[in-house]
């Protein structure tokens, strides 16, 4: 996963995605205005995600990320303009077919690990009732998106869709999860297919596809 390789793909395809910069540790300052959100590049679930809507918030954060890089001097941070909090929308795909969207909804706060993993309060609506084309739009540029990353298989797109009804790409997952608590097998049984079906429905794929060619250096 590529945060920053993911956003280019996104802006190139014409999907809306907001503002951002790669962190320099020599900043002082934020290179974009506060709000911002401020994570790992290659990282998945939420792991070393800072939310700063005001200077301290910012320098405890790049203060945290700082001491992260002393300890994983090859780690890369990216902080993005944070989008007004709407609604929280994932897309799952299959074998590069969209399944139907899921809304998060968090008891408290963010979407972050604790509620990814550990609590049992976040509500997840399957299929939610959105504005006119929202669902097919977020669907078709998932789907794109896959493709143009050449991510085959299974992979789950995010999108925060704002008051304006505009849908900002977040992230995709190209590995996600599968919890009790996982989204991707959410959708998969939203059409009709169970989880060890989905399971055996992988490796089929795996199977028909085989291994990807070994990439070559030039």
């Amino acid at each position: 996963m590529d945060k920053a390789a993911t956003k280019l793909a996104a802006l190139r395809l014409g999907i809306a995605t907001a503002e951002a910069a790669i962190f320099n540790p020599n900043d002082g300052e934020s290179p974009l205005v506060l709000p911002v959100v401020l994570k790992p590049v290659h990282e998945g679930s939420s792991v070393g995600l800072h939310i700063c809507r005001d200077a301290a918030q910012w320098e405890a954060a790049r203060q945290a990320v700082l001491a992260d890089l002393r300890e994983h001097p090859r780690r890369v941070y990216l902080l993005e303009r944070e989008i007004e909090r709407g609604r929280e929308l994932t897309v799952g795909l299959l074998d590069g077919l969209p399944l139907a969207p899921i809304e998060i909804r968090p008891a408290q706060g963010v979407y972050d690990y604790q509620a990814k993993y550990h609590r049992d309060d976040t509500r997840y609506d399957v299929a939610p009732a959105l504005p006119a084309g929202v669902t097919e739009r977020i669907q078709s540029q998932a789907a794109a998106l896959a493709s143009a990353l050449g991510v085959r298989h299974l992979a789950r797109v995010d999108f925060i869709l704002d008051s304006a009804g505009v849908a900002w790409l977040l992230e995709i997952n190209t590995m996600p999860g599968f919890t009790t608590h996982s989204l991707l097998p959410m959708a998969a049984l939203h059409a009709g297919l169970p989880f060890a079906a989905l399971c055996a429905k992988l490796v089929d794929l795996a199977l028909r596809d085989g291994p990807r060619p070994a990439a070559r250096l030039s």
